[in-house]
């Protein structure tokens, strides 16, 4: 639900993204630099009529916390991803192929996000270390190890996804993690204070990345609330859907069975009630039928 707050604070950001664009001459010069205290180049893919300046912000904070290589993945708005995430694909090659790296960390916003994450699915040997997607739309298919993805909890574009049953689910797969953002829209994740600090702490994690996990809630410290509540509402959901395997999700053979034949008796007990009361009503139905009759003929030779 889209309240007073998270109104304002995402027409601030669509401001903030219109004033940043004419600062592009900030990105042209581009420098690669193998003292960083992170290496690994970031590659940030923006979203559907956006632009790179966009993240601004964001390179500013994680600059500040040692990752100072950027590069900037730019189209013009089109919808095939597919086809952008085979550029994206060719982007990252020629980038690894002129600093010397053999891996890349990708940032993507809304379709942006998408783009990234359909290349890790398409190419088995692709230079992504990490992903990070912002608002990216998703399907049915669960999310790749290496992405954590945000998603805000008023975004009127892209929802987040149902806490048991998405993408990111256990049951699906032990795949990525997942991040939902309260009071923040779909532009907003490009400025919010808890996507910065999630952001940094995925991507300047240790080399090799923990179990998986599931992560819903919000990512501020002064969020603590409304995790509660998204926990809540995700034993409630599971409580509710009982019926359901909790490994699985999905209802088994045998539980079909119980229930085919639980409702198969019910009908049959109704069909038995019908019968005896269509008994006990119809002999006297037909008495008073023939009375009737009886009547209607005695009238007329009266």
């Amino acid at each position: 639900m889209i309240n007073l707050r998270t109104l304002s604070t995402e027409v601030s950001a669509l401001g903030t993204a219109a004033v940043s664009m004419p600062l592009r001459f900030v990105l042209r010069h581009q420098r690669f630099d193998p003292g960083a205290p992170h290496a690994t180049p970031v590659v940030l893919v923006h979203g559907f009529l956006g632009d790179p300046t966009n993240f601004l912000l964001l390179r500013s904070y994680l600059a500040a916390h040692g990752m100072r290589n950027f590069a900037s993945f730019a189209y013009s708005p089109r919808f095939d991803y597919q086809r952008l995430a085979r550029r994206l694909a060719q982007a990252i090659e020629a980038l690894c192929l002129a600093t010397g790296v053999s891996k890349v960390d990708v940032v993507g916003h809304s379709l942006g996000g998408l783009v990234g994450r359909y290349l890790l699915e398409m190419e088995h040997e692709h230079r992504v270390r990490r992903l990070v997607t912002l608002g990216a739309p998703y399907f049915a298919s669960p999310l790749p190890l290496q992405e954590l993805a945000i998603y805000a909890a008023a975004d009127a574009f892209v929802p987040p996804p149902h806490p048991v049953y998405g993408p990111h689910a256990a049951h699906v797969a032990r795949g990525g993690r997942m991040v939902v953002v309260p009071d923040c829209g779909h532009w907003g994740l490009l400025y919010h204070p808890a996507v910065l600090r999630e952001s940094v702490a995925f991507l300047g994690a240790p080399a090799e990345l923990a179990s998986a996990r599931l992560i819903i809630g919000a990512a501020s410290k002064d969020s603590v609330r409304a995790t509660r509540r998204l926990r809540r509402t995700i034993r409630a959901l599971q409580a509710s859907h009982s019926l359901l395997q909790p490994a699985a999700y999905r209802l088994t053979a045998r539980l079909l069975a119980r229930r085919a034949s639980s409702f198969v008796a019910a009908l049959a007990s109704l069909a038995a009630r019908l019968v005896r009361l269509a008994s006990r009503r119809h002999p006297a139905r037909l008495l008073e039928a023939a009375r009737t009759r009886r009547a209607r003929r005695s009238g007329p030779a009266a």
